[in-house]
């Protein structure tokens, strides 16, 4: 009883996490999260194969392909909608009793069926899909409906693991009594969540980011124990960490450069030797993590996608070659890396008006200005620094896809998505105490305008969401979401939940939104005590 008075709001902070996840897990249609259904395809042929770890060629399953409820809205060159999109499926009574039929009330077929369609998300290790594919095995009797909402909270459990193992760790090695209240944590990643809500998608959807962010935590937990002591033992279990990443995602490239350099720099201003360390590293990452990489490059001559560029027939050979005039489209491509960092919201990608980042983008620029007016010293030994590293070669990735798109696809289709740096959040939170605190403590004003105008982005934006999955908005020509109403619906309230029913499971989604709700009360409460009545902290140590 006491641990748990002790941690009452990591606590809070997980019902709160958990329920907005289960709740976003349940609401939204079936495949309207990105790659949803190339994801759960790969999950099936690895469940259904005899030999999953023996798959070479990843197809699409004819499965999904022939599946006959609603689509997202398209992207790319208008017309974005066609006789699947939810205004149009939700007006054919046929349709609909057609999918409660055969997607919600019976099983979903246990068969998988290859098509000629290559899976593009075979390009990614296995690692995930066949953690996945073991335990879909035991929900195969389940309608499509529930198996989808399934896996996609089991998803979310995996992120939800790596965040409070990062938590874990910085609780256990940063002694948080001598500078900084422990509560700091929670609340740090309750604001931090508000700030950034695409954290709640990127994550509550079939996808193998979910693994990137547990197995980031774990990291994290072995990092500060290494900082702590420096053993061997440990120095292996990083590299297999890192090696399990990569056999999860090419994300783990990055990170991992930014840990071998991190660890090196440590070592080397400790006047410890490290080249025994970082061997040991590096023993499993060769051995192991990187095999699936040179397999794939031996098999095709595509490594990271470097091979791509050979692929196309139409693309640029240098960047030189781009006009002037073309080059604002990069430059789209780049800052939609930040806004969708904050909000991007479902696969239809139907664009909030731009006056509703407002005020996000004038509380990102306030909070990170409140840090030039402290008097930095820099520390390499710092986890702030192994965190701007990390982010940086994680950002220098995205930039290159980003800029290997544009070359490849001719100035379309070039924007590459910012929610992915959210798997660096385990490392973050603890650079994010000493911005927020600096940019809210003892400072009502601010504190208080940045809940209000957070509070109401998620409920704009959800509201709009809702409103598109229910039939009562579309996806206009200029990509916004275009209302049926002249008050975005609201005066048509039972009619959009009524639509909404049909494709949620909307007894959990009530369920959860409740005690979200009541979480999110406590937390704000918390938030407000600790910044408005709570100690400046100064130290200013990065």
């Amino acid at each position: 009883m006491r641990s748990i008075k002790k941690n009452y709001l990591f606590l809070i902070l997980f019902i709160y996490l958990l329920s907005v996840g289960i709740f976003l897990a349940s609401i939204i249609p079936i495949f309207e999260n990105f790659d949803e259904p190339s994801h759960f395809s790969y999950i099936r042929q690895l469940a259904f194969s005899p030999n999953p770890l023996a798959e070479k060629k990843i197809f699409m399953d004819q499965n999904i392909l022939r599946y006959t409820g609603p689509s997202p809205y398209a992207s790319g060159l208008p017309p974005y909608d066609n006789s699947s999109t939810y205004k149009n499926f939700l007006s054919s009574k046929e349709k609909k009793d057609a999918f409660r039929e055969v997607y919600k009330a019976n099983a979903f077929s246990n068969d998988y069926l290859p098509s000629e369609s290559i899976n593009f998300e075979g390009q990614h290790p296995p690692f995930y899909y066949y953690l996945i594919s073991t335990i879909y095995l035991k929900i195969t009797n389940l309608s499509l409906s529930s198996q989808v909402i399934c896996i996609r909270v089991l998803s979310y459990l995996f992120s939800l693991i790596g965040i409070f193992s990062g938590f874990y760790a910085f609780k256990k090695h940063l002694l948080f009594n001598k500078a900084y209240s422990a509560d700091s944590i929670p609340i740090t990643f309750f604001m931090y969540t508000l700030l950034f809500p695409m954290f709640f998608l990127e994550f509550s959807r079939i996808g193998n980011d979910s693994l990137c962010i547990l197995l980031l935590g774990i990291l994290v937990n072995l990092v500060l124990s290494f900082i702590k002591k420096n053993t061997l033992a440990t120095s292996f279990l990083i590299g297999l960490t890192l090696s399990a990443g990569l056999f999860t995602k090419a994300f783990y490239f990055p990170i991992c450069l930014a840990t071998v350099i991190y660890l090196s720099i440590f070592l080397t201003r400790k006047r410890i030797s490290a080249l025994k360390y970082l061997l040991v590293i590096m023993l499993p990452i060769i051995s192991l993590g990187l095999f699936w990489y040179v397999n794939k490059f031996l098999e095709s001559g595509n490594f990271l996608g470097f091979g791509l560029l050979s692929q196309s027939n139409n693309h640029i050979s240098s960047i030189f070659d781009l006009p002037l005039s073309n080059f604002y489209l990069l430059l789209k491509g780049v800052l939609s890396i930040f806004i969708t960092f904050i909000w991007a919201g479902t696969w239809s990608l139907v664009h909030l008006p731009f006056w509703a980042y407002l005020p996000s983008l004038f509380f990102i620029l306030y909070i990170f200005l409140q840090l030039f007016k402290l008097h930095l010293r820099f520390n390499f030994e710092s986890l702030h620094f192994y965190y701007i590293l990390s982010g940086a070669f994680f950002l220098f990735g995205l930039l290159w896809h980003l800029l290997k798109n544009y070359l490849i696809l001719n100035l379309s289709g070039i924007n590459t998505p910012g929610w992915y740096l959210h798997v660096l959040a385990p490392l973050a939170i603890f650079s994010y105490i000493i911005i927020f605190d600096n940019a809210f403590k003892k400072k009502a004003f601010y504190f208080y305008s940045f809940i209000s105008s957070s509070i109401f982005f998620m409920i704009y934006a959800l509201w709009s969401e809702i409103t598109l999955f229910s039939g009562c908005s579309y996806k206009s020509l200029n990509k916004h979401f275009e209302y049926q109403s002249n008050n975005i619906c609201l005066d048509k309230f039972p009619e959009v939940l009524g639509g909404i029913e049909l494709l949620a499971n909307t007894q959990i989604a009530v369920l959860s939104f409740i005690i979200a709700l009541l979480s999110f009360i406590v937390l704000f409460r918390a938030s407000s005590n600790y910044y408005l009545n709570g100690k400046i902290l100064r130290d200013t140590l990065i």
